[in-house]
């Protein structure tokens, strides 16, 4: 199971988004939702979602201004914009603080699914590739010992 955390401060789009994640994709758990950048830094206090979908336009700070300063403060998670303004400035900072995707608002459900699948997959595939090294490491652990209590090792 993935979280997501929704930072949004439309009351309507918070329930809509929270609506397809439930409808869609069962393999995704809301962690939080935040109405704007006080709320959203308080909960990622407690929690470090997978996913963030982060609105642009927040009350008191701008949603880029809050992605910028987690990206600064270590966050890896995948963000998602998702703005009603299709200003390229808005673009060109979504992709400076390596935004997974850019949703333009009102935003069909079937494409914030789509996105939220790509973003799931990528999710499974850091996932398979963090176990294979995990289990390459556990296998060059026991080589390793096996052929020290051997003495075969040549050292």
């Amino acid at each position: 199971m993935y979280t997501i955390g929704i930072v949004e401060d439309e009351v309507i789009e918070q329930e809509a988004l929270q609506v397809i994640i439930k409808a869609y994709h069962p393999e995704l758990s809301v962690a939080f939702v935040a109405g704007d950048s006080a709320q959203a830094l308080a909960c990622l206090r407690l929690c470090r979602p997978h996913i963030l979908l982060l609105d642009v336009n927040l009350p008191g700070n701008k949603g880029l201004t809050l992605g910028k300063a987690l990206r600064e403060s270590g966050y890896a998670g995948l963000i998602i914009v998702n703005t009603a303004y299709a200003q390229f400035e808005y673009a060109q900072s979504a992709v400076q603080i390596n935004a997974f995707d850019y949703l333009l608002k009102p935003c069909d459900p079937q494409r914030i699914s789509q996105v939220l699948s790509r973003c799931v997959e990528k999710l499974r595939q850091a996932d398979a590739v963090r176990d294979r090294q995990m289990n390459l490491n556990q296998l060059s652990d026991s080589y390793i010992f096996e052929h020290l209590l051997k003495g075969d090792l040549g050292l």
